[in-house]
Order: C-alpha cells, then structure tokens, then sequence
C-alpha cells in the first residue's frame, strides 16, 4: 500500500510494517481534508485514520493497531462444509478462489471465513453460515481453521507465507490459534490503536 500526501513530507519514501487496511483509506482521506465533522456517519466507518502514521511514520508498529481483519464467504453447496469427508467436497481453504460468490445471494452461503493477520501470524477461522438470518450459525460451528506463520515476513513476498496450513490441531499450535480466535470473537473495535500510543503524532489537516 502506497500513500502519497504532498504536504507530509516526513513520511514521503518512508515504509513501515504497521498494520493497515483498505477501509482506513476513507477515513484517512477525511482526516486529510479536515472534512471529519462534515460526515454524519464518520463513527461507524470500520476503519482508522492513517493520518498519525503519515505525521508520525517512525512509529514503532507495536504501537499501532494490532490486527487487521478479513471476512469472505464460500457458496457451492457441495463444497467447503465438511474438510474431513471427501465426499462433502473440498475444505474452505482448498476451494478455488475463482469463485467469491459472484451474483450469489447471501442467504445461499455456506461458510463463511473470519480472518485476522498479526505480527507473527495469519488464522482463518470458517464457520457455517445461516442464511435465514444472514449470519454465522455462531461461534462453535466451526468448518475449519488455518494457520499461516508470517515470521520474516518483511512484504516484499506477498506468495510466500500463505503456502502451508499449519493446522489447529496439534499442541505445538493450538496456543498460536487460541489469541487470534479470541480476538476475531472480540472484534475489530478491540484491535483498533489507542490514542494515547501516538499522542503528539497530531491530527486534522495541514
């Protein structure tokens, strides 16, 4: 993700491995543009404003958010329900991903995968899907898990880290599944950066 704000020049040519997402972009060009009180909805964008990095791009990344968060459906009904009967189809994870449930109602879902990156990891949590009340069935009705390691992942390699599915499964890995699978049922909110981590970075425009 590249940023480019002319009148920032501290953070131009500068990389950080804070973690972001796609929806922070709006709320970051709000707070650019100082438009913020303008907005009536501004409290429930599910994003935050990227500007305090942009002020302040030194900032050690432990700082900022902790998390970020992803949420993709899987649709056929023969597949991604079941990854340990053959006959129910492929596991979520195996399903081709040339199928993201193109002009397919969301009531006709199957599973629904809730992903979280940190630091050190990536974990997928799939859950059934209800389509009555367009929601998971909850929690507990797990299709499957995957757990990617990220360690020296510096994001020069965006193929490199998601090729083996450590699993959930085995002691070596269940703590490493425990964290991120608490914090997918705490939220986003719970992962956002407080701002007394950045007090001084600033705010509004310039």
């Amino acid at each position: 993700l590249i940023v480019y704000v002319p009148w920032l020049p501290q953070s131009h040519g500068v990389r950080t491995s804070a973690l972001v997402s796609i929806v922070d972009l709006m709320p970051t060009a709000i707070a650019l543009f100082g438009i913020g009180p303008t907005v009536p909805d501004l409290a429930e964008l599910e994003g935050t404003s990227l500007l305090p990095l942009l002020l302040q791009p030194t900032l050690t990344p432990s700082l900022w958010t902790n998390a970020t968060f992803t949420q993709y459906p899987r649709c056929d009904s023969k597949h991604a329900m079941s990854p340990t009967d053959p006959e129910t189809g492929e596991a979520p994870w195996l399903y081709p991903s040339d199928n993201p449930c193109t002009q397919v109602e969301h009531t006709e879902f199957r599973a629904m995968g809730y992903s979280i990156r940190t630091a050190r990891w990536r974990y997928t949590l799939w859950l059934q899907w209800d389509g009555e009340k367009s929601d998971k069935v909850s929690w507990d009705a797990v299709v499957g898990e995957e757990l990617y390691d990220h360690e020296g992942d510096d994001g020069t390699d965006t193929d490199k880290f998601d090729n083996e599915n450590l699993g959930c499964e085995s002691a070596q890995y269940k703590p490493a599944c425990a964290q991120p699978k608490a914090a997918l049922e705490a939220g986003w909110k719970q992962a956002r950066p407080k701002p007394a981590a950045y007090v001084g970075a600033g705010s509004g425009a310039h």
